[in-house]
């Protein structure tokens, strides 16, 4: 997965996070942070592995 489509899912995650939280109850919305944190975990890991693949190309040049 390119490194700019992970940055558009982080975007779209915490702008949705920002609309419906204040509209979900506060049990929901403690799951919906819950979720959003465990998915930001795992993009920032994806976004950790590009960046080293990435590194590792150019550093063959």
């Amino acid at each position: 997965m390119e490194v700019t489509k992970l940055g558009m899912w982080a975007t779209l995650d915490a702008g949705l996070q920002i609309v419906m939280l204040p509209i979900l109850n506060p049990l929901v919305g403690e799951k919906v942070i819950l979720f959003s944190a465990l998915l930001a975990s795992i993009l920032l890991d994806k976004l950790k592995e590009e960046r080293e693949k990435t590194t590792r190309e150019y550093a063959r040049f």
